[in-house]
């Protein structure tokens, strides 16, 4: 191990709704930290887009923040690195200039494109998978996918920024057109699709050095040009390392816009349905397993911006937090929410179903229920979503899961945590700064990168519970029931989900 004394790591995570970047020591502790927001763009229904350029100034912003607030020299940054949102596709050109928006994740425009690489290809892929995008960009903007010098994903393009290399690593090729049997882009694949296999980037490592800060990027940031640059990873593996979930059999749950439950297993695991993946994470020597449900907090953050605007103007006066008060809301209202029910899906979903036309909704609803009510039924329609997630793994896998550790900004609340136990079971471990973790995640992949740390796995033990909440039997009875109810709704409501959205 590296004993490097007064010299620190700054990484970003670049979400969907905004970008975090943190200066941590080299045992991942933070020292500060920064955010700033930005919107997706819907300019046709299934569509939702970002616009790049965005994403390189949330990281100006926030590195000069967390340089201001820590007093931290840059001559005392020992290396920079990346979590960010995956499966966006971002046309460029030779000088690294975005030939339009990015499609994101959450982009639904190429549903034909994905039905028709399934019954043509084979590959089970949704609308939401890159491979599809591209495929949609080469038939309906033929010249913008001819201009395109490469085709990035949402991290590619910042290391770009920083470093003017055109490189992406293994956890984010594996999702788009990758074998990861021979670790080299899929030359059958990309021959079918009639795509140039040289429009897209070189793969390395998520832990590999892949260039230095240049004089443009460091004029812009205010950090020192020659600083190593790591690659990093999908916000999906970094966070996996900023849980402390690394080693076999660990398990943690993740709950920001959207979140998941991912566990370490040391094999592949392939569904027909579509609702997991398995891929390689920053340790290339480990599978993650990953359920990913695409809604969860983002789902109190719509009720908290369309309708509780006098707990906005209540937060404004009083200096709290909004979130604060929405957790005091709920935790006046009793387990169950008077047997309302929310169904999470407001965007489509990935699992525990797998269908792009699920939608939300709130199921027995009537004059007894109040606005605390409908938020604490969401809060359990979240976690209700969880547990479903869980008994998937467990029966696939036929490992027993005792508790999750427990990140994202959604894990904040102790309201929620103690519901997400009560409901699947498990204990709530929560991490020390589980807003972060992606990014701490980042910042601890570029220790193993800088030789720091010799293994990945050396990592877990860097990362402490900050609180932990245990399921209490007496509530979980009480959402038994209730959770029967909530997957039985899927199935009667799915039909109407599908017509709608015809």
């Amino acid at each position: 191990m590296v004993n490097e004394y007064g010299k620190y790591l700054i990484a970003y995570d670049i979400g969907t709704s905004g970008t975090k970047a943190v200066i941590t020591d080299l045992k991942g502790n933070m020292i500060s930290s920064a955010t700033e927001r930005y919107k997706l763009i819907h300019i046709e229904p299934l569509w939702a887009e970002q616009d790049p350029d965005e994403w390189w100034k949330a990281v100006i912003l926030t590195t000069k923040k967390v340089i201001e607030t820590s007093k931290i020299s840059p001559e005392n940054i020992l290396g920079v690195s990346f979590s960010a949102q995956m499966l966006g596709t971002l046309p460029v050109n030779k000088k690294g200039k975005p030939l339009r928006p990015c499609m994101t994740w959450l982009d639904l425009r190429s549903e034909r494109q994905a039905k028709w690489i399934k019954e043509n290809v084979g590959l089970d892929v949704s609308a939401k998978d890159p491979i599809a995008k591209i495929l949609w960009l080469k038939e309906n903007k033929p010249d913008t996918f001819n201009q395109a010098y490469k085709i990035l994903d949402c991290k590619d393009y910042i290391v770009y920024k920083f470093t003017e290399n055109f490189v992406t690593d293994l956890t984010c090729a594996q999702a788009i057109a990758f074998d990861v049997e021979k670790r080299e882009w899929s030359k059958e694949l990309c021959s079918i699709l009639d795509i140039p296999i040289d429009k897209f980037p070189k793969v390395v490592q998520s832990t590999e050095t892949v260039g230095e800060i240049t004089s443009q990027a460091a004029k812009e940031t205010g950090l020192k040009r020659g600083t190593p640059v790591i690659c990093g990873a999908g916000d999906f593996p970094c966070a996996v390392v900023g849980s402390g979930a690394i080693k076999y059999g660990r398990a943690h749950l993740y709950v920001g816009s959207s979140g998941w439950v991912a566990l370490s297993v040391k094999e592949k695991y392939v569904d027909p349905k579509g609702r997991f993946f398995t891929m390689l994470g920053v340790d290339p020597t480990k599978w993650v397993l990953g359920f990913e449900t695409e809604n969860a907090s983002s789902c109190i953050e719509w009720f908290k911006d369309n309708f509780a605007r006098d707990l906005l103007e209540e937060a404004n006066k009083s200096g709290e937090d909004p979130y604060t008060l929405i957790d005091g809301m709920a935790k006046k209202v009793e387990a169950g929410s008077k047997n309302l029910i929310f169904t999470p899906w407001m965007w489509g979903e990935r699992a525990p179903i797998r269908d792009d036309y699920a939608r939300g909704a709130f199921i027995g609803l009537s004059f007894t229920h109040t606005k605390a009510h409908l938020i604490r039924a969401i809060m359990e329609g979240v976690a209700y979503n969880i547990r479903w997630i869980l008994e998937l793994i467990e029966q696939l896998t036929g490992l027993k899961i005792n508790s999750l550790r427990s990140i994202g900004g959604g894990m904040k609340s102790k309201v929620w945590a103690q519901i997400f136990a009560d409901i699947t079971g498990k204990n709530i471990q929560v991490v020390k700064w589980p807003q972060h973790a992606g990014a701490i995640g980042a910042a601890l992949t570029a220790a193993v990168g800088l030789n720091v740390y010799k293994k990945v796995e050396d990592l877990d033990a860097l990362l402490p519970v900050m609180f932990e909440v245990k399921p209490r039997e007496k509530y979980y009875k009480v959402y038994n029931p209730i959770y029967n109810n909530f997957k039985e709704a899927y199935s009667k409501l799915s039909g109407i989900y599908h017509s709608t959205m015809q």
